[in-house]
């Protein structure tokens, strides 16, 4: 089994809350393809508070950890990566993000909207 979780802030880069982001992200993965869906089939979401340091500046960021469980057969957990990936990149745009936080299976990933 693979764990994938994606880090996706509450608000984008101007403060703004952007709740419709996350709504729309749980939209889509109910109306997703057949084929993820059988791989998926649900996940858990967790709430979590970064904060990063420049210079003197103090930023703390509320995020939502969602975390995928995936079996780990080549093509099917290749192709919820994909998916997820594309999912990432979307919320990146709409939050006006450098990157979304992705990990997969303890691996790190900076997931940019372009």
């Amino acid at each position: 089994m693979i764990t994938i979780k994606l880090y996706v802030p509450l608000h984008d880069n101007d403060g703004i809350e952007k709740m419709n982001v996350h709504r729309d992200f749980i939209w889509r993965m109910k109306c997703m393809n057949k084929v993820i869906d059988d791989f998926i089939g649900g996940f858990t979401v967790s709430e979590a508070v970064g904060h990063w340091f420049d210079n003197d500046t103090h930023y703390e960021d509320k995020q939502r950890i969602y975390e995928f469980h995936v079996p780990d057969e080549s093509e099917s957990y290749l192709e919820v990566v994909q998916f997820l990936r594309e999912q990432a990149k979307i919320m990146c745009k709409q939050l006006k993000q450098e990157c979304i936080y992705m990990i997969i299976d303890n691996q790190q990933h900076f997931i940019e909207d372009k």
